[in-house]
């Protein structure tokens, strides 16, 4: 149950979820200082993600040479900022298409990251399910084959909707990909 809602095109409020402790909330990324929030957030992702891949940081101490986030402000992209209890906590962000096979009816968890602090106690959970909550309709969400944590974590977030699961070949990476659908 939320007690505000979001426009999907575009997106252009706070939501909240209806729950009383912790106070989570989804900040729609709309302003540059939201933008440059967004990118030192995905410092730490990386980081966190160098785990599996590996990785550097460059002689300014920054991950430069990860993937590009070049998407964060793609008009394809909802991006979000996670709060709990007004803090940061993460963010989300939803390519409005498949990234898959381009479906343009089928909702992709582009990104999703939550502060270790945050970890454990639902929250990462909740936060999802208020993003689904927004998108009725097909979802894909992708993890790295060696990311199994994450796949931990996704199949646990979308039992709720009843999941498929499947591999999907890349060039240089394989993916577990969890397909499901989110009633009205």
């Amino acid at each position: 149950m939320l007690l505000a809602s979001v426009s999907l095109f575009p997106p252009t409020n706070t939501v909240k979820a209806a729950t009383t402790s912790p106070d989570l909330s989804l900040d729609v990324v709309q302003s540059t200082s939201q933008y440059r929030v967004l990118r030192q957030l995905t410092e730490l992702y990386i980081y966190d993600f160098t785990e599996i891949v590996g990785g550097d940081v460059d002689e300014e101490g920054s991950y430069q040479d990860a993937p590009p986030f070049a998407f964060i402000e793609d008009p394809l992209v909802h991006s979000y900022l996670i709060r709990v209890n007004g803090k940061l906590a993460g963010f989300a962000m939803v390519y409005l298409v498949s990234r898959i096979t381009g479906e343009r009816d089928v909702r992709d968890m582009n990104q999703f990251f939550v502060l270790r602090r945050y970890r454990r106690g639902g929250i990462g959970r909740k936060a999802a399910h208020l993003v689904f909550s927004h998108y009725p309709g097909r979802w894909e969400v992708r993890q790295l084959e060696a990311n199994i944590p994450a796949q931990l974590f996704w199949r646990k977030t979308v039992e709720r909707y009843g999941f498929d699961e499947s591999c999907v070949e890349r060039p240089t990476w394989r993916e577990v990909v969890q397909r499901f659908e989110v009633s009205r």
